[in-house]
C-alpha cells in the first residue's frame, strides 16, 4: 500500500508539470557575447561562460561581441542566524549578491545594472567541521547557479523584447 502511495505522489508531480527551472528551454537570441567581470577566474564568471556556451552563444573579445555582460559587483556573506544552548554558531545564513549590466557593440544598455541576491540557510555543526565546510561549499555552487540561471533569464528576456 506504502508502495502504491508513493507511486500515486510521484505520478502526480510528474503529471503537474513540475521541474526545477534550468536554463534548458530558454532561448538566448544573441550569436556571440563577452562576459566582463573583476575575476574573470571567478566561479560565477565560469558557470555564467558555460551556460551561454551551452545555449549556443559563442564567447568572444569584447571589440567583436554583440553584447557584453558586465558583472560589476560579486560578492559573497556568511553571518551566524542562531546559537545553540552553549552559545556556539549553530545556522549560519549564505547570501550572494551581484550587480551587472548588458550592453550592445554600439555601447548601448539592452539591460541596466541590474542587483540579483540569493540567500541560503544551513545548519553548522561543530563536531563535524568537514561537514559544515563541504556543505557550506556545495549551497555556495548551487547558488551561483541559481544567480548564473536568473541572469540569463533577463538577458533572453531583454533580447525578446528588444526585439520585438
Amino acid at each position: 500500500m506504502r508502495r502504491f502511495l508513493g507511486l500515486l505522489l510521484l505520478s502526480a508531480l510528474v503529471g503537474c508539470g513540475f521541474h526545477l527551472r534550468s536554463t534548458q528551454g530558454l532561448e538566448i537570441l544573441a550569436g556571440n557575447a563577452h562576459v566582463s567581470a573583476g575575476n574573470i577566474y571567478s566561479p560565477l564568471t565560469r558557470e555564467l561562460e558555460n551556460m551561454l556556451v551551452s545555449q549556443g552563444v559563442d564567447l568572444v573579445p569584447a571589440s567583436s561581441a554583440e553584447y557584453t555582460i558586465r558583472i560589476l559587483t560579486e560578492r559573497t556573506h556568511r553571518r551566524p542566524v542562531a546559537t545553540s544552548g552553549d552559545i556556539s554558531v549553530a545556522e549560519y545564513e549564505l547570501m550572494m549578491t551581484v550587480s551587472f549590466q548588458i550592453t550592445d557593440a554600439s555601447g548601448a544598455v539592452v539591460l541596466p545594472t541590474t542587483t540579483l541576491v540569493t540567500e541560503r540557510i544551513y545548519s553548522f555543526d561543530t563536531e563535524s567541521f568537514v561537514g559544515s565546510s563541504e556543505e557550506e561549499e556545495m549551497l555556495s555552487e548551487e547558488m551561483r547557479t541559481d544567480i548564473a540561471n536568473r541572469l540569463l533569464r533577463r538577458f533572453a528576456s531583454s533580447l525578446i523584447s528588444q526585439s520585438s
